[in-house]
């Protein structure tokens, strides 16, 4: 899915943001959004032609168009719940708004906050109410979900490189077995989640995904998360196949920055898929089914 904003309404929703972090209890006067903030506004002046951008996708163009748009997001998924139970949010936002401001100078040493941002927007994501999809903002696991009267714990694993892929997935796995055992519940399930962004956009700062027409965008983006999919299932299938049969299947996401050589725009792209576990019930593929229909219609991207 792509974002596309007006200048202004970008600018607009970024303050709101902002502001609401604040109103949260959460220092903003230092860490990366201050400097986003700044940077935002060289992204206004290419959205709206004052600029071009062909000598301006450095690295803080790059990481503000990254990143941004991914806290309004979930500002928009949490703006109207009441502060006072936000505290598992609240904890993530704390340490999501740090670490380095630029995304091609992040390491492993440095990739807490960004490590965090993923566990929050996976909350938004997963947290659509009026479908009957409730984010569980104290969960025991990463992130908690109640839909359909069950409870479903996930892990969230931001992979950093192909060689992680594997003991990312089995340590989620194992830390899914133990909150399963610990909180049991009638019904209970486990979701993996993964981040491949890192994957499909290294090596950096090679962060900007192209095509000919601005158009081609979003299809093409969808292909590379479909395409990894393909080529990586084994992995997460092998490894659950030895692991706790109520773990039900991967969510992964794919974030990128686009342009076409048409438009010359930087584009933020996010794109979420799923993919069941291999032979688990039919009340278990109709619960990955009715989860991925409720993701689709958030309009949080």
């Amino acid at each position: 899915m792509i974002t596309k904003q007006s200048a202004g309404q970008l600018l607009q929703e970024f303050e709101e943001t902002l502001a609401w972090i604040r109103s949260l209890g959460i220092n903003l006067s230092v860490g990366r959004l201050s400097h986003y903030n700044k940077i935002a506004k060289l992204w206004t002046d290419i959205i709206e032609g004052k600029i071009t951008a062909e000598h301006n996708f450095n690295s803080e163009l790059i990481s503000t168009v990254f990143d941004v748009p991914t806290f309004i997001d979930i500002y928009h998924a949490f703006k109207s719940t009441d502060c006072s139970s936000l505290n598992g949010l609240i904890s993530k936002l704390e340490k999501a708004v740090d670490g380095p401001n630029h995304l091609s100078e992040e390491n492993p040493a440095s990739s807490t906050a960004r490590n965090f941002l993923f566990e929050a927007i996976a909350t938004a994501k997963l947290h659509n109410p009026s479908q009957g999809l409730n984010a569980i903002l104290d969960a025991p696991s990463d992130v908690g979900i109640l839909f359909n009267k069950k409870k479903i714990w996930v892990e969230c694993k931001r992979v950093s490189s192909e060689k992680k892929l594997r003991a990312n997935i089995s340590k989620a796995c194992k830390q899914l077995k133990t909150t399963l055992e610990k909180h049991p519940h009638i019904g209970q399930r486990g979701l993996i989640a993964i981040d491949i962004s890192k994957l499909i956009t290294q090596p950096p700062p090679n962060f900007v995904f192209e095509t000919e027409f601005e158009s081609q965008i979003d299809e093409y983006s969808k292909l590379m998360l479909d395409e990894f999919i393909r080529a990586n299932s084994s992995i997460w299938q092998e490894t659950m196949k030895s692991h706790d049969e109520r773990i039900v299947g991967t969510l992964l996401r794919l974030q990128i920055v686009a342009t076409s050589r048409e438009m010359n725009t930087p584009i933020y792209v996010a794109q979420w898929g799923i993919n069941p576990r291999l032979n688990i019930s039919l009340d278990d593929q109709r619960l990955m089914k009715d989860i991925v229909t409720r993701i689709q219609s958030v309009s949080v991207n």
